[in-house]
């Protein structure tokens, strides 16, 4: 069950990072 939780607490924590990164590139593509 932890195991569980845990992989699902890093894979929202991952899609976080690359949403934010991809914000980032976004803005960079704009300029």
């Amino acid at each position: 069950m932890l195991e569980t939780l845990l992989t699902v607490f890093l894979a929202l924590l991952l899609i976080n990072v690359l949403s934010e990164l991809f914000k980032l590139w976004l803005k960079k593509r704009k300029k």
